[in-house]
């Protein structure tokens, strides 16, 4: 079964077409089911280019709802939001996404900052705020909310060496993804920033091999991502390849027919 729950929109501000545009590239694509899940809004924060603004919420469910009903014939359309979580937010950010929950089929976790307006891991960020997302990851896959962890690895897009601290990150969220029993990303994305150099060699920031390899080593649940924000990548079908060459013929399990169910708060 080809399926992407990784769909964003022109909402977030740094993606591109209209939701119509993505549905329509989906089916030209070959894809049996389309999710949407475009960043969710941070109440009383906004950044522009970042997320869409907390106003534009309702417009964004009743789009994907219209597609849903208008498309139903041709393609099966799932209502999603990609959330991050900071605890320290808690519990006034952590009542906001449990109300969005309510009106979605699935949660997906991206963390990308360390806060609000934070440190997002493509313009940089430290060791301790590496050691933050592990700590942020956990609270996420222990919350009973997310379907699964997207670009878990999103932190090497800026780290220079898969060094023993990425080691120990790597290692921690391969564990908790087995505690939790929540599949991981891997996302078909990272092939955007094109391949740099790192001493173990040439590679896309992300989906990266040393991280991988410990998920095939522990045969972590694994569904594909095309993390789209254009809708003509849905009708490219190139990326996967490009990725799983890189990853050198990794056996993972690799979940083709998985579709999220509706998740609860623990």
């Amino acid at each position: 079964m080809k399926n992407n729950f990784h769909t964003h929109t022109a909402r977030c501000g740094h993606a591109i077409g209209s939701d119509e545009d993505y549905v329509k590239a989906a089916i030209d694509g070959g894809f049996e089911i389309l999710g949407f899940s475009d960043h969710i809004p941070y109440p009383g924060y906004f950044r522009q280019g970042e997320r869409m603004h907390e106003e534009e919420l309702e417009d964004y469910y009743q789009s994907v709802q219209a597609l849903k009903i208008k498309y139903q014939d041709q393609i099966k359309i799932m209502m999603g939001l990609e959330v991050e979580f900071h605890p320290q937010r808690d519990p006034e950010y952590l009542n906001f996404i449990k109300e969005q929950l309510e009106r979605c089929d699935y949660l997906l976790c991206g963390q990308h900052d360390t806060d609000f307006g934070g440190t997002d891991f493509a313009r940089g960020g430290n060791d301790e705020e590496l050691r933050q997302y592990l700590q942020d990851v956990e609270v996420a896959l222990s919350s009973g909310m997310i379907a699964y962890l997207a670009h878990p690895d999103y932190f090497m897009i800026t780290r220079p060496n898969w060094g023993p601290l990425e080691d120990e990150i790597g290692e921690g969220i391969v564990a908790l993804a087995k505690k939790y029993q929540i599949p991981l990303e891997l996302n078909l994305n990272g092939v955007r920033y094109h391949k740099r150099h790192y001493p173990q060699g040439d590679f896309y920031p992300y989906p990266f091999p040393a991280f991988w390899q410990k998920v095939a080593r522990e045969n972590c649940a694994v569904v594909l991502g095309y993390d789209v924000h254009d809708p003509e990548l849905l009708r490219d079908q190139k990326r996967e390849a490009l990725i799983l060459d890189q990853l050198q013929g990794l056996k993972l399990n690799i979940l083709r027919d998985w579709i999220p169910a509706k998740k609860r708060p623990a």
